[in-house]
């Protein structure tokens, strides 16, 4: 868990806590657990770990801190054998599923049951919404369902087939409007309010199993964390839908990613026995781009794939640099945009040589005329601009 002014990493191997400064090469001890970690997960200042036992919550949690010398209080009824567990964003509610095949969403407080699932299946992940009040439930049965999470009702909000698979993830984007779910190699992204399919992405890897999934900060990037030989961390732009970063350690199978609060670096953790810090910006020990690389990049920033996401980073990189360069580019947007207009006007001229002419100015122009044309092709009053267009 990295901490949230992105100093240091908190870590839990085995019973053991351990505070990772990113300016020092070793990780430090800062606490026993009761038992051997199984699975972890925190929400505003409050710890939940699972061991085979039960799940214990730590309150008043800090990951720049060492941990308490015991939890705050221990789960234990239904929660032995803990197969998924999740802690709402605002720390009040914990979420697990034990050996029962039960999900139970309980005060994080208090211990006091608020409501146990009526779904008999064993969850393989859990996640709530950044309010808090629903929770997305991954099953071995090959569903994803979203739930009320404090409403004793027996009903689900929604489910939604995925395929079926032992080890699966889940989590909301930051806004709450998507939710990512992983299973059997399988990536799938859905609208979090009626669960209709936005992105899938399968055939990831050698042997087909994402161990986690993850959202950048502001929404926009998709990570996954991979399983095999070559196992790394992968990320998705979602406007494009395109893979735009591969990070490789080399060593085999990432199963645990943290996103840093600004999402400029993610930590992963492996069979390597490591922790590796990523830099999701791309400028890593490069100096400021020049005024030819801005220049570049503004170029890119259209591009629906991978070189778009790239030129935003080394715009960004290039900080006030980049202002002339941008407003050079969007006031030779503008006149281009009026361009296309003009000709697309001229392609209804009763002048056989200014149809034409326009007509070939608006294939030089390419990419940025096309929304023109098409708009065109199927509105325009003019049955010859129609044709020229569709032309």
């Amino acid at each position: 868990l990295p901490a949230p002014d992105g100093r240091a990493v908190f870590l839990l191997a085995g019973d053991q806590a351990f505070a990772w400064p990113l300016d020092q090469r070793a990780a430090a001890p800062a606490g026993t657990l009761p038992a051997r970690a199984v699975l972890a997960a925190a929400g505003k200042g409050r710890l939940a770990v699972a061991t085979a036992e039960g799940v214990a919550v730590y309150d008043d949690f800090d990951p720049t801190k060492p941990l308490a010398a015991k939890p705050s209080r221990t789960l234990t009824e239904t929660a032995a054998g803990c197969r998924s567990l999740a802690v709402s964003p605002d720390g009040s509610k914990v979420a697990y599923c034990g050996d029962a095949a039960q999900t139970v969403v309980v005060g994080a407080a208090t211990g006091k049951t608020l409501r146990t699932l009526p779904v008999r299946t064993v969850a393989v992940s859990l996640a709530f919404n950044p309010t808090g009040d629903t929770l997305a439930v991954l099953g071995r049965d090959g569903y994803l369902r979203l739930f009320p999470a404090g409403d004793p009702l027996n009903a689900d909000l929604w489910k939604v087939r995925v395929q079926r698979g032992q080890k699966g993830t889940v989590a909301f984007s930051p806004d709450g409007k998507l939710i990512a779910s992983s299973s059997s190699g399988q990536i799938k992204v859905v609208s979090a309010a009626d669960g209709a399919e936005v992105l899938t992405v399968g055939g990831l890897f050698e042997n087909g199993l994402v161990q986690q999934v993850a959202f950048s900060p502001n929404g926009r990037l998709l990570l996954a964390a991979s399983e095999g030989a070559e196992g790394g961390v992968r990320v998705w732009e979602l406007a494009t839908q395109s893979l735009v970063r591969t990070f490789a350690t080399g060593y085999g199978t990432i199963y645990r990613l943290g996103v840093f609060g600004d999402g400029t670096r993610v930590a992963s953790a492996g069979a390597e026995e490591a922790i590796t810090v990523w830099d999701m910006t791309g400028r890593h020990g490069r100096s400021a781009p020049a005024a030819p690389d801005l220049t570049t990049a503004w170029g890119s920033l259209g591009s629906p794939d991978a070189a778009g996401h790239a030129a935003a980073q080394v715009l960004a990189a290039g900080g006030d640099k980049s202002v002339s360069t941008i407003a050079t580019g969007v006031a030779a947007m503008r006149a281009t945009r009026a361009r296309v207009a003009q000709r697309v006007k001229e392609l209804g001229s009763n002048d056989f040589n200014v149809r034409e002419a326009a007509a070939r100015d608006l294939v030089r122009i390419g990419a940025p005329s096309l929304a023109a044309v098409q708009q065109a092709a199927a509105t325009s009053d003019s049955a010859e601009v129609r044709k020229r267009a569709a032309d």
